[in-house]
């Protein structure tokens, strides 16, 4: 850490001067004994004596996350922020990396290592339920690659401008860098746009306000079809537990992944965000829809009733993300109405109420329906993909 209290109740930071020439200083949070590490090779912070352990602070920080919070931090405090470095917040027994008072309150936690997702989902709910802000903001460990780990998924955001993005800061370069439009098409391929920027886009994104430069949009992602279909055949043959369960509900409806109409293959934008499998949530919404009579009227409020259920039965689960508001399965299940309207499934009457114009076909012949994937394949690939 960063901060110790002195003998006379005052705050000293590690790399001021009088630090060394103080003694019996003390953890803010625990009250306990700390001392002064400071070395060449060190950055200066106050560590607990042996055996004095801290429940709220835990020691072995790393040099990322030592050197990456006090540069934050003093890039707020130039920019007249009132902010804090290390402040205790003894109603959650929390201690963030920042702690600004504006407007809103905010903290800003800089994640360098990995830690479990309900450490993660618990401190951003702690916050959002005592009124503060949270930001995260990750180190170099936990910086995403050529995929995106659910660890790394429970970070993500939203912006206006940026739709979900992750942020990352290299406290050795000084820079920060935003991913934006992160999007995943089907197999294991991420797709997402990295831009490093000047440390003043956390000031529009602590404020809410949209960047004036806009960051150019994904490309519109890769789909075949029909490599989609042969890769879920061949998971079905080496017994893939999530597709065993789904060709075992398929057979009590007289279905076989053979016979799936194409509409269950086609993505739609943000399908990335629920952990069910895409072909099966999209099963129980089309099957819905097909036990309604030809020319009936579906309103929202009946799909709206329908996908509830399904969330409470458990047949669509999304991936824990705190930092991302509002009901996710019903915005994607909204996607899907959309691709189904285009197939004339359903035809939109008004805005949120449709009537059922038919029933998706089934195949009996795997030759016809790999032709009729290829014809409802995208061939237009992203520039920004992540392969592994």
């Amino acid at each position: 850490m960063i901060i110790a209290l002195t003998k006379t109740n005052e705050y000293i930071q590690a790399g001021d001067n009088k630090a060394q020439l103080l003694k019996n200083l003390i953890c803010p949070s625990c009250g306990k004994r700390v001392f002064l590490k400071k070395g060449e090779s060190k950055i200066p912070h106050f560590s607990h004596h042996p055996k004095e352990a801290c429940k709220v602070f835990t020691e072995g920080e790393t040099r990322e996350h030592l050197e990456g919070k006090l540069a934050l931090y003093n890039f707020f405090k130039k920019k007249g922020y009132k902010v804090k470095l290390e402040a205790y917040l003894k109603n959650l027994k929390q201690r963030p990396d920042i702690l600004i008072e504006s407007k809103k309150k905010i903290v800003i936690e800089y994640q360098c290592s990995p830690i479990p997702i309900e450490k993660v989902i618990e401190r951003t709910n702690s916050y959002k339920a005592s009124g503060y802000k949270v930001i995260w903001i990750l180190g170099n460990n936990l910086k995403p690659g050529p995929r995106i780990t659910d660890l790394q998924k429970s970070f993500i955001r939203v912006h206006p401008v940026f739709s979900f993005y992750i942020m990352h800061y290299s406290a050795k370069n000084q820079s920060l860098q935003i991913l934006s439009h992160i999007q995943k098409s089907y197999g294991k391929k991420w797709h997402y746009n990295s831009l490093i920027v000047e440390l003043s886009y956390l000031i529009e994104l602590v404020e809410e306000s949209t960047t004036k430069e806009v960051i150019p949009d994904t490309d519109k992602l890769f789909f075949d079809l029909k490599e989609i279909h042969f890769n879920l055949m061949g998971a079905a043959h080496y017994s893939n537990s999530k597709i065993r369960q789904f060709c075992q509900e398929l057979y009590l409806d007289n279905e076989t992944l053979l016979n799936m109409p194409v509409e269950l293959y086609i993505p739609v934008k943000h399908e990335w965000l629920i952990e069910t499998l895409a072909f099966q949530w999209k099963y129980y919404l089309l099957k819905w829809i097909e036990n309604h009579q030809i020319g009936q009227v579906i309103t929202s409020k009946n799909l709206d009733r329908f996908i509830e259920l399904l969330i409470i039965k458990g047949k669509i689960k999304c991936y824990r993300m705190p930092q991302i508001h509002g009901n996710i399965s019903k915005i994607i299940c909204y996607e899907y109405m959309e691709v189904l309207a285009q197939h004339n499934i359903i035809k939109m009457i008004r805005k949120n109420k449709w009537s059922v114009q038919k029933r998706a076909k089934r195949f009996n012949n795997e030759e016809v329906k790999l032709e009729t994937l290829t014809k409802n394949s995208s061939m237009k690939s992203s520039n920004n993909e992540q392969s592994e």
